[in-house]
């Protein structure tokens, strides 16, 4: 087992680093996730606020406004692509616990126990996530210069 000295001074192992940085990942995905669609939410009441009823009139704003109702409409699509992927992958493993195990001894070749398919949408997701919300807030900006 491999050891690795934290910044206190005392030694885990690296499972430990590991765990500790599934947990990081997770909690700033959930952050990602959440933020953006507020971010997004706060964009078009900006552009309401800001323009009213002249909003259709602001090209920027227009398109602004758009691209928050595409993403949260794609962001729909793909969260619930992601939740089918991984049902599926726990109803296998629940009805075959001996794939499963085969599954588990094959980990060091795969992504295990993700797919393929879970890890890429995932990663389009987060990147979605993260510049379809800055890109609406650029054309927001952009529409009030």
């Amino acid at each position: 087992m491999n050891n690795f000295s934290d910044p206190e001074g005392s030694t885990r192992s690296t499972e430990d680093g590991i765990k500790e940085l599934q947990s990081g990942y997770s909690a700033w995905s959930a952050s990602l996730a959440n933020y953006s669609v507020e971010a997004t939410y706060a964009v078009i009441v900006a552009n309401w606020a800001v323009h009213s009823r002249t909003v259709l009139n602001n090209g920027c704003a227009l398109l602004s406004i758009i691209i928050c109702i595409v993403f949260l409409a794609f962001n729909i699509l793909l969260v619930w692509i992601i939740t089918e992927l991984h049902c599926s992958r726990l109803n296998k493993a629940l009805s075959s616990h001996a794939w499963w195990i085969e599954q588990h001894k094959m980990r060091k070749y795969t992504r295990w126990p993700y797919t393929q398919g879970i890890e890429s949408t995932a990663f389009f997701l987060r990147i979605v996530k993260g510049l379809v919300p800055v890109l609406a807030g650029t054309f927001f900006i952009l529409s009030v210069l």
